[in-house]
């Protein structure tokens, strides 16, 4: 009897586990390129950028693509000082030149958002006290 309520206990937690783990993610896709209503980082292809970000306010997406072959992802963070939750973002960890990761955020509307576009060896970043090998140049845009 114990033992079950012990193992009822367990999945209860790894249920609780899960939810948390699987809400904090944006909804995540390939696409070979962002539409052209997004703005991007890198509109002069500087060959030191890790990668290229993009931000379409419709529908509040952001677009990251690896463009160099040098064994690190490329993440998209996005910050604001307009609402609350940090830094986010979205990873291409799936190799360099084959398109973009969109990840799929709800911002609050009218506000700014900056994003860049970082170099790193895995998904440890800034939050869990890892370093970004790289990084772009920062760009600011509306939500609307």
């Amino acid at each position: 009897m114990k033992i079950r309520r012990i193992a009822a206990a367990m999945g209860v937690l790894v249920a609780g586990a899960a939810s948390v783990l699987t809400t904090s993610v944006p909804a995540q896709a390939d696409v070979a390129k962002p539409p052209s209503s997004a703005t991007c980082t890198n509109i002069y292809s500087d060959p030191g950028e890790p990668g290229v970000a993009c931000f379409d306010p419709n529908g509040d997406k952001v677009y990251i693509g690896d463009s160099h072959s040098d064994g690190l992802r490329a993440v998209a963070q996005i910050t604001s000082h307009d609402f609350g939750g940090g830094l986010r973002e979205c990873h291409d960890a799936n190799g360099a030149g084959n398109g973009f990761r969109v990840c799929d955020f709800d911002f609050p509307e009218d506000k700014m958002v900056n994003i860049v576009a970082v170099g790193r060896s895995s998904a440890c970043g800034p939050v869990q006290g890892c370093d970004n090998k790289k990084a772009g140049f920062p760009i600011s845009v509306s939500t609307s």
